[in-house]
């Protein structure tokens, strides 16, 4: 899925102003990989690859230590991506567009693979491990909604007239929350094991800046703020994988 508008600003504001979620799953991981040297770090759906700039300024010892590659299908990411790297004259930071459904081969092995927050933008969750597969990372660290009960809920956006979102002229796009409990199963049957799981809880009140249009806010409930995007919940979930 392509970047809209919103989504690539989303991108550049973590450069400059790194969100809670990110900085809580930064703290939720770096425990297993802090002695990691010389590693290949993949980030499937990368984005401008704000993920990997982020690590250069909040975990240096992790980043300087280790190469990173990422992967996103989006022609104006990946440019945004290799110019913000340029500038940085960052040495151990590749980026690939490319559509990561296909075979990737970066003819490295890939020690642990990130993928954060793009699962739930699709429907089906199971052509991802067919990724994992072929590619063989001895991690797997996901971002994404789930949810406790024993059932997904897949939520198809229409953004057909609304000019703010769609950019591209697209039609719809997903906002899926999976059944945590039978992502692990399957994960498991795929060769990876549940390493760790942290479910993420914000403590930042948002406002909502519109309530026609997407966009997180909070409401508070019984002592605790919920996340909403419109009229959806946001049930964020870190997970560690490891392969058997």
């Amino acid at each position: 899925m392509k970047a809209s508008k919103p989504k690539l600003n989303y991108f550049l504001k973590q450069l400059s102003y790194p969100y809670e979620s990110t900085i809580k799953l930064n703290n939720f991981y770096k425990k297993y990989f802090a002695n990691f040297k010389k590693k290949n770090i993949l980030d499937l759906g990368c984005g401008i690859g704000e993920f990997f700039f982020y690590l250069k300024e909040y975990n240096k010892k992790f980043f300087y230590n280790n190469n990173f590659y990422g992967v996103d299908v989006d022609k104006k990411n990946i440019s945004l991506a290799n110019k913000i790297k340029k500038k940085r004259q960052l040495k151990n930071v590749f980026f690939l567009r490319k559509n990561f459904f296909d075979k990737i081969n970066l003819k490295k092995k890939i020690d642990i693979c990130f993928c954060l927050q793009t699962i739930l933008c699709f429907e089906d969750y199971r052509p991802f491990f067919k990724i994992f597969s072929s590619i063989k990372p001895k991690y797997i660290v996901i971002s994404s909604l789930f949810s406790s009960e024993n059932l997904d809920c897949i939520a198809k956006i229409n953004i057909k007239k609304n000019k703010f979102y769609n950019s591209r002229n697209e039609k719809t796009f997903f906002y899926s929350t999976f059944s945590l409990s039978n992502f692990i199963s399957y994960s498991k049957k795929k060769g990876y094991l549940l390493l760790d799981q942290k479910k993420f809880r914000i403590t930042k009140s948002l406002k909502s800046v519109n309530p026609n249009q997407l966009g997180t806010y909070t409401v508070r409930y019984k002592k605790e703020n919920l996340q909403l995007s419109g009229p959806l919940v946001l049930n964020w979930y870190f997970l560690i994988f490891k392969k058997k």
